[in-house]
């Protein structure tokens, strides 16, 4: 699927949903049971839908539909254009006619960076990340390389995806990857480590709820992945520009997928005995709303709006899904400190971290002096920053 060759990307994404396609009947049956069942515990507990019972089961407080209906309304905005108008740049690069669904994942047309040496380098190169960012990242590594909780290294049968957890009575912070030689190893190193870390800041408060915010749990995870921007030479050498440019292209491009799926679970349990048809059609009507230079190549399953069948969290855990998307906006008003200092903004981070789940989404935004993804025009101010570093950045050389 990440294939150089066109017709290779082409064939593996059509061999991926030709899957979802022989089980599409299974995929309708199960979502459907889902969405109802939900609809009646949300019933019997007093809730006039899943919607309500379900940001309450993700430990929303202080936050309604009507919040995230304004950020979705800032995404289409702002957010939609400027991922149109990176996606016109990776179509330049690629030097495709027009881009279709399966180059989506291609950013160059020359081999995307890759990180130097192999998991073990990896491991040693973030022991300096850590040591050097502060004392309490320090402490944080050393204690999970010392007690090997740690599983990188990919091998036959092993679990796939990448988490983080804590074990023991001690709350040992507890980090699983699978690395796989590609620049992602790198990243998702990071995004786990930000959710290790938050766990090792907050084991002493022993609630499990404030040792793993539900609400914000993603913030410190896409924040870390920020925080070590400076030391990314350590991993690519004379590649970190193309890492940094796909990396920051990557999660702005992730917006609207994310408010396709948060506004699709919207209408799920607003609408609890839509038929099958029904939802295929919403959930394409999302797509073209939010993702107009989408190009499916006249791929007919796609095009008919089965697409969401690959998103597991619409699933298992409604409402998570923005959740990644949210945590990327507030990491970026980081990244933009950093920028301005010239130093990670460790010690806000730092400060959030302690105080985990004992403080509510908003809140610890607060605390941090971060603006609000639900704030009017949050979202046009950090992406203008955004906006002028890519800007100054050549994307043709890469």
């Amino acid at each position: 699927m990440f294939s150089a060759n066109r017709s290779t990307r082409k064939e593996a994404f059509e061999s991926k949903y030709l899957f979802f396609q022989n089980n599409q009947k299974e995929f309708d049956r199960i979502l459907d049971e889902l969405v109802k069942v939900r609809h009646q515990m949300a019933l019997k507990l007093g809730y006039p839908s899943y919607i309500e019972l379900g940001y309450h089961r993700m430990h929303r407080t202080n936050l309604t539909p009507a919040d995230y209906k304004k950020y979705r309304m800032q995404v289409k905005e702002v957010g939609v254009p400027l991922v149109n108008n990176l996606r016109h740049k990776q179509q330049e690069r690629l030097k495709v006619e027009k881009l279709k669904y399966y180059d989506e994942h291609v950013f160059f047309q020359t081999p995307a960076p890759k990180p130097k040496g192999d998991f073990q380098q990896i491991l040693k190169n973030y022991q300096i990340v850590f040591a050097e960012l502060s004392p309490e990242t320090s402490s944080f590594y050393n204690e999970i390389m010392s007690k090997d909780n740690i599983d990188v290294q990919s091998r036959p049968n092993k679990f796939g995806g990448a988490f983080a957890t804590y074990i023991g009575e001690e709350v040992a912070p507890y980090m699983y990857c699978n690395f796989n030689g590609s620049s992602n190893d790198v990243r998702v190193f990071a995004h786990e480590a930000g959710h290790a870390f938050q766990f090792y800041m907050t084991r002493d408060k022993n609630i499990h709820e404030y040792i793993i915010p539900y609400d914000s749990a993603e913030l410190f995870s896409f924040t870390m992945e920020r925080l070590v921007w400076p030391w990314m030479e350590l991993f690519f050498g004379s590649e970190v520009e193309r890492y940094k440019y796909e990396h920051l292209t990557q999660g702005l491009m992730y917006m609207p997928i994310a408010s396709v799926v948060d506004e699709f679970e919207h209408y799920l349990y607003e609408f609890p005995n839509a038929t099958a048809l029904q939802r295929k059609q919403q959930w394409r009507k999302l797509e073209s709303e939010y993702m107009p230079e989408k190009d499916y190549d006249q791929n007919e399953f796609l095009e008919q709006g089965m697409g969401f069948y690959e998103y597991s969290h619409i699933f298992t855990t409604p409402f998570y899904f923005i959740d990644y998307d949210l945590a990327h906006f507030c990491s970026l008003q980081m990244w933009k400190k950093q920028q301005i200092d010239g130093v990670p903004p460790i010690n806000s981070f730092i400060s959030m971290c302690k105080s985990g789940g004992s403080l509510s989404f908003q809140d610890l935004l607060v605390s941090a002096n971060l603006n609000s993804p639900f704030e009017e025009d949050s979202l046009p101010t950090i992406l203008e920053e955004v906006q002028a570093w890519l800007n100054n950045m050549d994307h043709q050389k890469f």
